[in-house]
């Protein structure tokens, strides 16, 4: 059967409260990396959509609607922040492979402690809060955590 994506709903803008950082390798980059918590959806077609907040050292943020599909370590955005404080929908649009030594590092990151499991199966948004609230928890990536 082939896969069929659905419809992904923009969520409502991030609020501070929601957030919690991620350090991708250590936090040994240039950029601090926010997840909204609220944001997070796990769909039946196997898309995990988040937001995230990538901000550089001078203080410039992106804030980033997006989707990571788990069985095939692909990533799509489906809309940016704006200065309005909603999200302005991308229109070309495509998924893309996530690779390891992409600069933006939240995504390999997202992939491979967070939202998917050992088996490349998303998790329900309750376990993925779970392990960005407590990553010393996360299990080895040989078991399945469901």
């Amino acid at each position: 059967m082939r896969w069929q994506e659905q419809e992904k709903p923009s969520p409502a803008y991030p609020q501070d409260a929601d957030l919690i950082e991620i350090k991708p390798d250590g936090a040994r980059g240039p950029h601090q990396y926010r997840l909204d918590t609220k944001s997070l959806s796990a769909y039946p077609d196997g898309v995990v959509t988040y937001t995230m907040i990538v901000q550089s050292q001078s203080g410039a943020q992106n804030i980033l609607f997006e989707g990571i599909r788990c069985t095939t370590k692909e990533y799509k955005t489906y809309g940016v922040g704006t200065t309005q404080q909603q999200f302005q929908r991308v229109k070309e649009t495509s998924w893309r492979r996530i690779f390891n030594k992409d600069p933006i590092r939240h995504r390999i990151e997202l992939f491979s402690y967070y939202l998917c499991d050992a088996n490349q199966t998303p998790l329900p948004p309750k376990s993925i809060v779970e392990r960005l609230r407590h990553p010393d928890r996360i299990p080895s990536p040989y078991t399945s955590d469901r």
